[in-house]
């Protein structure tokens, strides 16, 4: 059967998660565990890794794989299998898939880190390898060794937390990351952010894939000195997680329990990121390699029109996407994905196109309202989804369906559009965007469509 073709908050899968039911660690006898003092934080984590100014690096993952780039891949991919993201590819993604992507990493960055562009990506990465999340823990701990919190049991504290705050989510969470690891329980927290984020802006073409490395590496060592194994990083990640949202892990609803169930995935897989040894010797293995992907000179100049055909190549329709949109972008030989982004005004937009069996309103709605779900489920509020409407734009009957929501303070709006083509198939086309400083790209939706679709004809 054809695959379902409404994506309508494709974005949305990656935006929200910004990357667990922990152990319940006490001692028998009640006392403080005693852990080593901390030394100062390891040198090396805010070397010079960035050039002045953007420029590819001549190789691509591919051409530089090695047990090290699979190892820094392996540090974030909680994060990485949570978003259904891909496995062992630096940012979750193939490079072959990137122009797809890009635009949903561009707006997760922009979402949930602020990062827009070079300059802030640089400043969030540094901030976070500088302080993090690491620092309000450790402050938070201090305040919990002053008032002699983490030398009663784990129940006496949550008795006397109830008591006196109300709120216990942090506290525990707190508690219990310190009798697991100590000063440093949430260390490995903002290390393998700060990799996922180096990985992600590499896809956004923010950093260069070699200063994505180099920074990557740096954190890296660090990461695999502080702790023993990887059992170790990942709880820590997952206790920095839980003191983050401040939700209950012992609820196998909540966030933190979602996360911990993913890696008990990622640990059952025969082949998975935690395969790569975790003593793995990490080396540069993309320095000196000269290797240059060049581009076929018969290739021709992309205008922006294509022959976009069903699954089963029965039915052909010929789209030119409005000129705004950058070109040359295709899931597969039968979905055309495009995308508008603009550094100045930070407006972004996508839309996709795509042809399959007609479906009735019905089958329509849920497949929008599964999708809405997801994204409800990955942070976005106040949704709200409008009724079918209907408009005609030349040979075209369309119907339309409008959803907005707010993720991280930005308002987004979806809308889900198709029109027969005849009595078997349809076309359509998922519009998405974003508005991060001013306005959506069209703030008329119905102009947008009459763009759209006065674009798309019908062959012979």
């Amino acid at each position: 059967m054809r695959k379902k073709i409404f994506i309508l908050v494709f974005v949305f899968l990656y935006c929200a998660a910004m990357t667990g039911c922990g152990k319940s660690i006490k001692e028998e006898n009640g006392e403080e565990p005693q852990f080593k003092e901390e030394e100062e934080e390891p040198s090396g984590l805010l070397g010079d890794y960035f050039e002045d100014s953007y420029e590819a690096s001549v190789f691509e993952q591919s051409d530089v794989d090695s047990d090290t780039v699979q190892w820094i891949c392996s540090a974030y991919s909680i994060y990485t299998h949570y978003n259904r993201k891909e496995l062992g590819c630096v940012g979750g993604i193939d490079p072959e898939d990137r122009d797809v992507y890009q635009f949903a990493v561009k707006t997760a960055l922009a979402d949930g880190w602020s990062i827009a562009d070079r300059d802030s990506a640089i400043s969030q990465i540094r901030s976070l390898l500088e302080k993090g999340h690491r620092e309000k823990y450790r402050e938070f701990i201090a305040e919990m060794k002053e008032h002699n919190l983490l030398s009663l049991t784990e129940e006496e504290l949550l008795e006397r937390v109830e008591r006196e705050h109300g709120d216990v989510n942090e506290f525990k969470a707190a508690y219990r990351a310190y009798h697991a690891l100590g000063e440093k329980a949430l260390d490995a927290w903002d290390y393998s952010r700060a990799l996922q984020i180096l990985g992600d802006c590499y896809q956004a073409e923010y950093i260069s894939l070699e200063e994505c490395l180099d920074q990557s590496l740096a954190v890296a060592e660090v990461l695999q000195a502080e702790f023993s194994d990887w059992d170790e990083v990942c709880e820590s990640y997952l206790y920095g997680y839980n003191f983050w949202k401040k939700d209950d892990a012992d609820d196998s609803l909540s966030d933190t329990a979602d996360r911990w169930k993913v890696y008990e995935e990622l640990k059952e897989m025969e082949d998975g990121p935690f395969s790569v040894p975790y003593d793995t010797e990490l080396k540069e293995s993309w320095k000196n390699v000269i290797v240059k992907q060049e581009k076929e000179e018969t290739e021709e100049e992309d205008d922006g029109t294509y022959l976009l055909s069903d699954i089963d190549d029965k039915i052909t329709v010929e789209v030119t996407v409005p000129e705004e949109f950058d070109s040359g972008n295709s899931m597969d030989e039968h979905t055309v994905f495009v995308d508008y982004y603009n550094e100045k005004t930070k407006t972004v937009a996508d839309l996709m196109y795509d042809i399959s069996e007609n479906m009735s309103e019905e089958d329509i709605l849920r497949n929008i309202n599964l999708s809405l779900a997801m994204s409800v489920q990955n942070g976005a509020e106040d949704m709200e989804i409008g009724e079918i409407k209907s408009m005609t734009v030349g040979e075209w009957e369309i119907n339309y369906v409008t959803a907005t929501f707010k993720s991280n303070g930005n308002e987004h709006r979806d809308c889900t559009s198709w029109a027969k083509i005849d009595d078997t198939y349809m076309v359509s086309c998922g519009i998405g965007d974003c508005d991060l400083r001013g306005d959506f790209l069209y703030p008329d939706l119905e102009e947008m469509l009459e763009v759209i679709y006065n674009g798309i004809k019908k062959t012979d």
